[in-house]
């Protein structure tokens, strides 16, 4: 009885750390992700402006603003792809999107994986 309950423990200590290096991943692919679309942003600003104006305006309020609606389908499109800088932002924000995806996920199953872990050692 006694062995059983320490290595339940041991299974969930496992995925408690695995959570948190999960949300530490996640976390740090979510920056990463933001870091480069603020770049892309700021490059579309200083050298294709009417772009800019275009992917940042909101219905009345003007540019400016972040509208995913239109920045999402932009980053994945071909829209733009002959400026080789632009590209290579697309391609970066593409992988730290799927990463930041695929860490959330690894969240949750881990979260699943934990909450099942203690309720089995109850």
């Amino acid at each position: 009885m006694h062995v059983y309950y320490y290595e339940s423990m041991y299974v969930t200590n496992i995925a408690l750390i695995l959570l948190i290096i999960s949300i530490f991943v996640y976390i740090s692919f979510f920056i990463y992700s933001g870091i480069k679309g603020s770049r892309l942003y700021s490059y579309l600003y200083k050298n294709y402006n009417k772009r800019w104006k275009e992917l940042t305006s909101i219905g009345k309020l003007g540019p400016g603003f972040m509208n995913p609606f239109r920045g999402f389908p932009y980053i994945y499109n071909n829209i733009d792809i002959e400026d080789e800088k632009i590209l290579k932002f697309k391609i970066s924000i593409r992988k730290g999107l799927r990463f930041t995806l695929f860490s959330f996920l690894t969240v949750i199953i881990t979260s699943f994986f934990l909450v099942i872990f203690i309720k089995l050692r109850l």
